[in-house]
């Protein structure tokens, strides 16, 4: 007979070992899908970055390249929260501004992803553009409506931009 100690010991490893696994998933498409944002806007990658955040799914101040894994949080109904980060340098004064974009996506279990932002869910099938265009076309909206506010007003959370002159 197998004590209760043994039995609840094999549930948390095949708990944890399910957790990692679908973390990694989650990670890899998560590249996928920023790399392909960036791509979509013709951004060097180099200006993009990944942000950390903590267990209030607000970004702390940890950034990393595009080329490492993203750090995710996991959250209600199965979906993994991240945070990337654009600089927008241009000009003769290197002048820059940062905007911080927060998604969540979940697997569907038939190969395909939830992306959720900004209260919007997008199915993504494959990372080909037809299934990732209306996600990146709502990310692109919601960065020329937070950007193209008048800078007399003053720097605030605009849905999920933020911007620091």
């Amino acid at each position: 007979m197998t004590s209760k100690y043994v039995e609840l010991s094999d549930l948390a490893v095949a708990h944890t070992k399910a957790r990692f696994d679908s973390s990694k998933r989650a990670q890899l498409r998560v590249k996928q899908l920023v790399d392909g944002y960036a791509l979509y806007l013709g951004a060097p990658t180099a200006d993009m970055k990944f942000c950390r955040m903590d267990g209030n799914l607000e970004r702390s101040g940890e950034v990393a390249p595009l080329d490492t894994l993203p750090h995710l949080v996991l959250g209600m109904q199965g979906f993994w929260h991240f945070c990337f980060s654009i600089d927008f340098k241009r000009g003769q004064f290197g002048h820059f501004v940062n905007e911080f974009n927060k998604l969540a996506i979940r697997e569907n279990g038939d190969g395909s992803i939830t992306a959720r932002m900004d209260g919007k869910e997008f199915k993504v099938d494959s990372m080909e553009p037809k299934t990732t265009l209306p996600l990146y076309d709502h990310l692109y909206q919601l960065s020329k409506e937070g950007l193209a506010k008048p800078f007399e007003e003053p720097s605030k959370r605009i849905g999920f931009v933020e911007t620091d002159d």
